[in-house]
Order: structure tokens, then sequence, then C-alpha cells
């Protein structure tokens, strides 16, 4: 079938409730190539033929009825309820296909008696109609969406065909393969959803012995021989060892995505060439960067999840290939783009977190399966996006799935056997979150008894949400791993009284038993979804005259928090984007009773206007000031390089109900550039000793790209365009670009192989900001109003998947 939305829709009907449902539906399945049947018919076809054709290609019906329904006329002058109309023939057309269709009640529009329809279409009154009521449009539509959604998952099952675009509730996510067509029409729409033809019509199950590699005998031969060195060992914070290699997916434990490697430099970066360039084999948005170990590059990819290592002495050859096979159904419950972060290298295997949440180990050498284990379930709304982190005998990962009410977690593994050793909560009773009532601490004071439990409203803490699906860091002298987790399930406050503990939380855990020494909380009672995961940067900082262990984080809701590591105080709390308008600081007063909390400013509070309010203007968007792309730190220079979104949004709540598996959002958005600007990102040097900004650097898109910093006194780092850029650490003056063949929304990464030092970055538009090019959206409101705020990016790159090498000649 070609891509098309096939629309039946009258103009005169596009504004009110009809239009903002419109906008709602196209927001939610998507709305790529229109197609309007009035002003396309192709000249000489007949046009009740031309109907049954089109309808024949739906998979859901929904007939819109407005209260006038049964007085409106067509562009004939016929009422609707002669039998020639041709809304009439169109439903019809679809009972007699067996198709779904669900009657939509628009404004006090009643389902028609019997007496009043046509014969073909008696069988409405027999069905349940779904209200949409202006005053009420939130909650109205959201339950409209819900029910087009499971009759789609119905649909598919009886007619056997592929997955296809699944509503999110606001966050939109396309099922990978085949067609599933949603028709639209009544008093104005007949709509189609496409999706792109790239996989196998029946999907496959996942098979536990079949998720090994491709390895053929002469590979199995080249890695033997090749140097695989171990994990870049750790003191304090400090890489000391095999400089060389990029072992970890954050570059060391501390999270500085710092090298020591220095023969690219400020005087010589401007020679940088592209030495090779190697493609994934797969599309949409390449997010995280690969490891170097020895003479092997491991690369990844987005669903299907592949890895390829590749022999950087012989010419780039692949070593060997990891192909899973994995149950397309897990791409509807993957929010923001189909993206993983990246592998991890530890024990002799890789490490790699499937979409289906299957963690898998594999030999390094040969890409064989050594172990896997299930860390989550699908059906539930579980998935797995996120790089593992391997810390002595243990590997840790989290788990993504709040936009879908899961309760979540970090698990620790055995590397050798694959054998969960211990799972830490972020909510409910303190024996799951493995929290001591005494012995964890916030802000130097004991959490005390059922610390999350008493914060939550009933049983709503076990669909809590609190998915820590972002970067893992630890200091080995203190024997703690640091982690963020995200924003509390559902995204409406109003459903969720209390601060919602802890999500939104910065965690300080023993790697050994999973044991909570501290945790801070930095938006209690979320009302913007402002996930807390981004990456913890462990650095030793002066600060007032005396050295600080530290820990720096720069959260989504825009403030940037330098802490001590070792007992979680609260050393400085300072906006890194001047735009930042939700909450007016953060208290410091430790004799307060709001210490440690944001004070939110009233006229950006969610939970204050309401549901179904739209309150406008809040700086950040639900992106965050910076989302996960992680910053780098340069111990030469002391400052923290920063990649920025810089956008503001408008956001309504309305109340959602939960089902397993299904989406529990409750909020509609749109983004935009802050009043009186027009760029949406930037890049800066910050002070964390002091909270500002030393320099900052204009981008016209949002930075989605991971940093580098360098002991040549150079830091990279990538753009929404496809450029990887160069810039002086000191100064942000640029002193490279180069144009990728896509768009940039990986991390930098350098190694040295062979004397010589190289940069490598994935280059594959996607992720959110990136989701309309990934996924073909156009309409504004889609992807929870990324396509309208990043509509532009289109006009500067394309879809792409693969790792650009670059050195000096």
């Amino acid at each position: 079938m070609s891509g098309k939305i096939f629309i039946n829709y009258r103009r005169d009907d596009s504004g009110g409730t009809a239009g903002r449902l419109n906008d709602r539906l196209a927001q939610a399945f998507g709305r790529n190539n229109l197609f309007m049947d009035v002003d396309h018919i192709p000249a000489g076809v007949d046009f009740i033929d031309y109907l049954n054709s089109q309808v024949a290609e739906c998979d859901v019906f929904l007939a819109v009825i407005g209260p006038n329904w049964l007085n409106a006329k067509d562009d004939a002058g016929r009422r609707l309820d002669n039998p020639d109309d041709f809304v009439t023939i169109e439903i019809a057309a679809a009972l007699a296909r067996n198709i779904r269709v669900i009657p939509v009640l628009v404004d006090g529009a009643r389902t028609p008696r019997a007496d009043e329809l046509p014969e073909p279409v008696k069988l409405l009154v027999r069905r349940n109609g779904v209200e949409v009521r202006n005053a009420h449009f939130g909650r109205d539509a959201e339950a409209l969406i819900i029910k087009v959604g499971e009759a789609l998952k119905s649909a598919g099952a009886a007619r056997g065909r592929r997955p296809a675009l699944v509503p999110t509730s606001g966050r939109w996510r396309m099922v990978a393969g085949g067609v599933f067509v949603l028709c639209l029409v009544g008093s104005f729409w007949l709509y189609r959803i496409v999706t792109p033809e790239r996989w196998p019509s029946t999907p496959e199950a996942v098979q536990p012995d079949a998720r090994g590699a491709n390895a053929d005998a002469e590979a199995q031969r080249k890695t033997e021989g090749a140097e695989q060195q171990p994990p870049t060992p750790v003191t304090g914070t400090s890489t000391v060892a095999y400089p060389k290699n990029w072992p970890m997916p954050t570059g060391n434990y501390a999270n500085h995505r710092y090298s020591q490697l220095n023969q690219i430099t400020v005087d010589n970066v401007g020679k940088l060439q592209v030495t090779w360039i190697f493609s994934t084999g797969v599309l949409r948005g390449h997010e995280g960067g690969p490891l170097v170990v020895g003479d092997v590059m491991y690369l990844h990819g987005p669903f299907p999840n592949p890895v390829i290592a590749i022999d950087l002495k012989n010419d780039s050859k692949i070593l060997w290939k990891y192909e899973p096979e994995q149950d397309r159904n897990v791409i509807p419950v993957m929010c923001c783009d189909t993206v993983n972060r990246g592998v991890a290298y530890g024990d002799g295997k890789i490490f790699l977190h499937q979409a289906d949440t299957t963690l898998v180990a594999l030999d390094a050498k040969t890409g064989k399966l050594v172990w896997s284990v299930k860390n989550g379930d699908p059906n539930k709304g579980e998935t797995g996006t996120s790089a593992p982190m391997v810390i002595k005998d243990k590997v840790f990962i989290g788990i993504s799935g709040g936009e879908f009410g899961v309760r979540c977690h970090v698990t620790g593994y055995d590397v050798k056997t694959g054998k969960r050793a211990w799972r830490g909560y972020s909510m409910g009773p303190d024996s799951d979150m493995l929290i001591d009532p005494v012995k964890t601490t916030e802000l130097g004071k004991p959490v005390g008894e059922n610390s999350s439990l008493k914060t939550w409203q009933g049983d709503q803490w076990k669909i809590g949400g609190g998915c820590p699906w972002g970067w893992i860091s630890y200091d080995p002298e203190e024997n703690l791993l640091y982690y963020g987790s995200g924003n509390p399930s559902t995204w409406n406050p109003k459903q969720r009284p209390g601060d919602n503990k802890w999500s939104m939380t910065i965690w300080a855990r023993s790697p050994d038993n999973g044991q909570a020494k501290w945790v801070y909380q930095m938006t209690p009672h979320d009302e913007w979804d402002y996930d807390g995961v981004n990456e913890m940067i462990l650095a030793d900082q002066n600060i007032a005259g005396a050295t600080r262990k530290t820990l720096v984080h720069f959260d989504r809701n825009g403030f940037a928090y330098t802490m001590d590591r070792v007992n979680g105080e609260l050393l400085v709390a300072e906006k890194y984007d001047p735009t930042v308008n939700w909450a007016t600081k953060v208290d410091m007063d430790k004799s307060s009773k709001t210490y440690g909390r944001p004070l939110v400013e009233s006229k950006y509070s969610t939970e204050k206007h309401g549901e179904d309010v739209n309150t406008k203007g809040i700086c950040p968007s639900t992106m965050g000031s910076k989302n996960q792309q992680p910053a780098a730190f340069s111990p030469n220079t002391g400052l923290f390089y920063v990649p920025i979104t810089h956008l503001c949004m408008d956001y309504e709540p309305f109340k959602v109900s939960y089902t397993a598996g299904q989406p529990y959002v409750g909020a509609t958005l749109a983004m935009y550039p802050p009043q009186g600007e027009s760029n949406t990102g930037n890049f800066i040097a910050w002070d964390a000793k002091t909270g500002k900004i030393v320099w900052s650097k204009q981008e016209q898109f949002a930075v989605w790209s991971g940093a580098l910093a360098t002991a040549g006194g150079v830091v990279f780092y990538g753009t929404l365009e496809g450029y990887l850029k160069a810039v002086d650490a000191n100064t942000g003056r640029e002193l490279y670009r180069f144009k990728t063949q896509s768009g940039i929304v990986g991390n930098v990464m350098t190694y040295e192989n062979r004397g010589k030092q190289y940069v490598a970055v994935l280059s594959g538009v996607g992720g959110w900001p990136g989701i309309g090019l990934a996924a073909g959206l156009t309409n504004p409101s889609g992807g929870l109003g990324a396509v309208g705020g990043f509509a532009a990016l289109r006009n500067y790159t394309s879809l792409g998947g693969q790792v650009t090498v670059f050195a000096l000649p």
C-alpha cells in the first residue's frame, strides 16, 4: 500500500471540539502524507467505488457524530441519513468488511435511534460510543485514544497484520513494519496511519538459545590474536591506565568523558580528516557511542539492537555480528524513538540491554552468547534503552517505562553467570528500595520509616514510575555507585498527591548489596516530567577553601547541583540556563523548612492550575535544559562542558486510567524557543564550584550529543544538523566542523591505535528531537510537540546510521 493518510474531511468542521480532536488524534497516531479525498479523487474514477476501495484498507473506523449530524448535509445537499450519502456508504462498507466501527459523540451528540438511520448503519446503535466534550476534552480524548489503540491491536491479531502506530497518550510510539490503517470519518474525516515497510510480515518469537551472533572461524582466529584489555582501572575518579582505550560508555567510572590523549590540539584540530565510515545497517536515532578495547571497536545500533565488532588493525574488517531476534511488539512501548545508548565491556564480555529488556553477555572475542536474563516485562511497559555499567563482579542496569506506570528499579547481575545479585526499587516499602530508615539519609538526616509510602496516596506507588534509564557512575574509594531516578507516573500531578518519593532522586548505593547510603530528591511532586536520570559526574573540587569529593549533576529541571558525594550534602544549586522560570531558586538555607527544595513559581504550576487547563510559557520544556546526552569534565580547566536544550512549553494535564501495558501519561504539550529567541540549543562551559556559566555558544537546534573533553585543550560535540564540532576548552571558540551523513544524537569518543589518536561519533538522526524525521511525522503536535519544535531540522539532514572516524593527516 502507498504511504498515505486518507481523510474524509470538511473544512467547515475544522474548528471547535472536532478540530481539537483531529489535532489530538494526529498527535497520538501521526499525520504523515496527508491525503484528502474531496480534493484528490482521481479523474474518471467512480466516487462510490473509490470510497469503498479506501475504506477497505482501514483497520478501525471512527464515526464522528456531531450534535446536528442527522440534519447536516453533504456537498450535494443530501442529509447524512440519506442512503446515498457518502458517509453512510463508507460506514456500510466498513461494516460489510467487519471493520471495527467506533461512534464518537461530539459535544452532546447522541447515537441515533435505529429508526433514524438507513439500514446499513443500524449496527451503530449496538456499539458503545465514546463521548468527547470540549469542557472535558483532555480526559475524553484520552479515553478515545486508548480505545482506538486496543482496537488496532485486536485488528492486527484478527487479520494477521504487522504491528503499527499505537498511541502513547502524548508520547506516541512507532511499531516497526507493516501498515495499520486508522480511518476517521463522520462529519469530517477518514484517517489512515502508515509505518515503514522494513520488517518481515510475521513477527518471530524470541528463542532463548537463538540470540547468538554470526561468527566464522576466521573471525574467531582474528579476535583470539587481538589484544583484549580489561576495563580501565580507576583510582579515585581519574583514569590512570589504558588511556588509549575507551572501555566504558562514559569513558571512566567518574563519567568524566575526558581523555588524556593529546595528539589533537587547539593548534592542529582544524586539520582533522575523515579516515573511515562504517554503516550500522539500521536507521533511526543512534544514541550512545562505540567502545574501543585493544584493537577492536564495538558498535551498537537502535532496534533491533545489532552489535558489531570491528578489527581496527585490518581495514575495519567485521570480526563478528550479534543480531538479536526480538519480538517487534516491544516497539509500541518504547518511548521517544527506538534508541539504545550503548554496550559495556568487562570480564571478557560485551554486555547489551536489548529493547525487550533482555540483558545479554557476549564473548568479546567471538560474539557468542554466554548468558542472557530478562530484566523486565514489555507486556507491562518495561523496555531497555540504557547502557549497562560493569563494576567489580557485577553488571548494573536500569529499566525504562515511566510512561506506562512501571515501578522502576536498578539491578545488579553477576558478570559470570547472569544471576541476579540485588534489585533496588525507586519507590515502595523500605525493604524493596534497600533503604535503612536510620542509616539512609537525605541532606544529612535519616529518611525515617516508610519514607516513600507516606508520600503516595494509597497504592499509587505500585505504578509510580521513577525509572533509572540514564547513566551510572562509581567511586571505588567510597565504594558507592550513583544514578538518578526518573519521573513519577502519571504526568498528571493531580492524580498522585504527595512528594512521590523517591522519584526524581539522586541515589548513592553500595554496589555489593544495593543498600542506599543517601538520597536527594530534586523535584518533589514533579509537575513537568523533569526526569532526574542525567549523569552524575564525580570530581574533586576546591569549594570554600576546602577540597571536596563532589558529584555534579545537570538536571532536566534546569538546575545544576554540586553535592558532596560522600554524605549527600548540597553545596551548590543554580540555574544553568537563565530562562528557567518554573522555580525561582533552590532553597539553600539549612534552617529553612524547605531546605533543598525548589521554590515553585505558582504561575507555572500545573498542579495549581489543575486538570484540563493549559499552563503556558513554562521553561524548560519537558525535554529539560539538558536531557540524557552527557556532559564532559576536564581536570585541566576544572570546567564542565554541557549540551543544552533551550526550549519552553505549554502543558495541559488530564485524568488518565491505568491499564498494564497501556500508556499512562495524562498530559499534552507544545514546545517552542523562549520568548524573543529563535535558537533551541546552546553549548556551555560551567563552573560547578560557583554555579556560573563561563562561556556559552548558541546552536540553532538543541544539542543532543554527548560531549568529549581532551588533554589537547579541545572539546568535541555533535549537532542535530549532523556537524561534528571542536571548540577551545577555555574560550568556546569554534576550531573545526564537519558535516556527517546524518544528524548527531550520539556521544563523541576518542582512542589511540597504532600510535595515532582518533575521534569517533555515531550519526543517525532521531531520539526525541529528531522523531519527526525518524518516523516521518509532519504534524506540529506530534511527538509531544517535538515535531513542530524541530520542524526546520528536515531542511538540514536526513536519516542515517553510521560511525564516522576522524584523525590528523
